[in-house]
């Protein structure tokens, strides 16, 4: 993903005393750290949303709002089909592979989901006291 858990969590730990021994880990070992009490924490279900709504966001910008990537594949084989076809909150047509969002609370859903990982990862933070490695 674009959003890297080691990139947020550099960067919040970098304001606090403990640039240094950030210095001395790999990003991926910071990325796992993180994704390791995400996981144990239950975040992953908020992430998981996260980023189902940005794929499809990113098939409305770059795709002009359809599922269709390979035209020589049927709708129902195409990569994002299953995603679009079990989200309520979306119509899409298996002729022409062009969907729509049907509920506007999508949005709203997305700031709750991202609101709620932001702020667990924020308590993942303080509760094991990083910020003062």
């Amino acid at each position: 993903t674009r959003i890297e858990l080691g990139y947020l969590f550099y960067t919040l730990l970098a304001s606090g005393s403990s640039l240094f021994y950030l210095k001395l880990l790999s990003n991926n070992k910071i990325r796992n750290l993180m994704l390791f009490y995400c996981e144990i924490s239950g975040l992953n279900g908020y992430w998981g949303e996260i980023n189902s709504v940005r794929k499809i966001r990113n098939l409305i910008v770059h795709h002009g709002s359809t599922v269709r990537k390979d035209m020589n594949k049927i709708i129902k084989r195409q990569p994002d089909y299953k995603l679009l076809k079990n989200y309520k909150k979306i119509n899409l047509s298996e002729e022409t592979g062009y969907f729509t969002i049907t509920d506007p609370s999508i949005i709203d859903d997305f700031f709750y989901n991202a609101n709620t990982y932001l702020d667990g990862l924020y308590e993942i933070i303080r509760e094991n006291n990083f910020g003062k490695m």
